[in-house]
């Protein structure tokens, strides 16, 4: 399986060579990347996490992530 050791490395790559661009264009909005490539902006976490349900499926890799900068930090104990 292609990116098998990294899931989503390519996704993360993309978001963040395209996140000062977006951040002009789409700053707190949600983009779904999937399979390399950019798959849409979504004004909510659930909007783009059924586009990307619908388009990929269960068993497509996919990230939602949301614009932002700075980025917060989330710590799980």
């Amino acid at each position: 399986m292609k990116g098998a050791e990294k899931p989503l490395a390519a996704e993360l790559s993309i978001y963040h060579s395209h996140k000062h661009a977006w951040l002009a264009s789409h700053k707190e909005e949600f983009v779904l990347l999937g399979e390399g490539d950019p798959a849409g902006f979504y004004t909510s976490y659930d909007d783009a996490l059924r586009a990307g349900l619908k388009r990929f499926g269960l068993n497509v890799p996919f990230l939602v992530k949301q614009v932002l900068d700075p980025e917060p930090v989330m710590v799980i104990y």
